[in-house]
């Protein structure tokens, strides 16, 4: 025999070998389990398709494969953020699965056996599987946490620098330059509300102000919601007192500064002073009102805040006035002038100021549930007030 004929044909052999060998792992196999699915197509071209799904999750990894004996390794594509290769190995069970058995070397504890599905995979979808994946467009998409807010940032600033040509420069969010405690202010001068936010007094937490403004004269003039105010007033009904009689108590309070006057109109009303109040001890005075539809309470030295409330459709003969305990700063018409360049100087004597900024989220605290407190032997109900302002003089 030709040694020629013979070493072609040996080379022949021993290369169908190789290729018989090289096919027995071409194919595509599957495994499920309970919200769990996956499949995995390996192509002649040395290339594979693994593709997961796990609930609303889905994966399509891709890469290469080759044979070791009767080893497959299969080497995954990188994938952007995560350049460390991954490296698995399978093999054949008696029963024709494909067993996974080690993953970057070590040996997988709990494996699994990929059993094979008979399909034909088209040569046109074979060469789409056997494409690594395009990166590129995640690539791009993918910025930073502070690019994507400052975006978004952005979109709301333009947003309300629309509005703002509306509804004038009394809209919008005007913030401190402090990033670890600023102070902001957001202001709506459609529903003329206001939301305030600063550092409280204990580390960490944060105080919130809520109330409504009033624009006169360029100037905006802001008062606190009722949650804020100093004191609050309460109402009770005695059979001791006669029905026509009314009776207020002042509690634990600075008496000198307060002042107190019924009737229906508040020009035409007088102010009784703490003079005549009577004592009934250390922290309690009282004094006897005549019955009015209104109830005006007068607080403070040079500048006082009048609070006021309606009567008309309360029955109680007994008053009492006692510290808000939820009380953290109020408001009374306090000014808030925004200069042309979009800026507030005017709140705490110019101590900070404040910039116009993009809108934010702000969370005012729930206003506290009004008490019912007792005094002597009464429960006493809490009467929301009507309005706060300033006396003029």
């Amino acid at each position: 025999m030709n040694i020629n004929k013979v070493i072609v044909f040996f080379m022949f052999f021993c290369s169908t070998i190789v290729v018989a060998q090289h096919k027995d792992f071409v194919g595509t196999y599957f495994y499920t389990e309970m919200e769990y699915a996956e499949q995995l197509h390996i192509l002649e071209s040395n290339r594979f398709s693994w593709q997961q799904v796990y609930g609303a999750v889905n994966k399509d990894l891709r890469g290469k494969w080759n044979r070791k004996g009767d080893t497959l390794h299969l080497v995954l594509d990188a994938v952007p953020g995560n350049e460390r290769s991954a490296e698995f190995e399978a093999i054949f069970t008696s029963s024709g699965n494909l067993n996974f058995t080690k993953f970057n070397g070590k040996i997988i504890e709990q494996q699994k056996n990929l059993k094979p599905y008979n399909k034909d995979l088209s040569e046109e979808m074979a060469k789409k599987l056997a494409q690594p994946i395009d990166y590129s467009k995640v690539i791009a998409s993918r910025k930073s946490q502070l690019e994507r807010q400052k975006e978004k940032e952005q979109k709301r600033f333009e947003k309300f620098n629309k509005e703002r040509k509306d509804l004038g420069k009394y809209h919008g969010f005007f913030k401190s330059d402090d990033l670890d405690a600023p102070i902001v202010l957001g202001m709506n001068a459609k529903r003329k509300q206001f939301v305030f936010e600063k550092p409280a007094a204990e580390k960490g937490k944060v105080d919130h102000l809520q109330g409504t403004f009033t624009v006169k004269n360029d100037t905006a003039y802001a008062t606190t919601a009722a949650d804020q105010d100093k004191i609050k007033l309460y109402g009770s009904q005695s059979d001791n007192l006669a029905e026509d009689e009314l009776v207020i108590y002042f509690r634990k309070l600075n008496f000198k500064i307060i002042q107190v006057k019924t009737g229906k109109n508040f020009d035409e009303s007088t102010f009784n002073s703490s003079e005549k109040f009577e004592t009934e001890n250390d922290s309690v005075r009282s004094l006897q009102l005549e019955k009015g539809d209104s109830l005006w309470i007068a607080l403070g030295k040079k500048e006082k805040h009048i609070y006021s409330f309606s009567l008309q459709d309360v029955n109680y003969n007994q008053l009492l006035v006692q510290p808000n305990y939820g009380h953290i700063e109020t408001w009374v018409e306090k000014p808030i002038y925004i200069t042309d360049e979009d800026e507030i100087h005017s709140l705490y004597d110019g101590k900070f100021i404040l910039k116009l900024t993009a809108p934010e989220r702000m969370y005012p605290s729930l206003p506290m549930m009004p008490s019912n407190p007792r005094f002597k032997e009464d429960r006493y109900f809490s009467i929301d007030r009507e309005s706060l302002f300033k006396l003029k003089k």
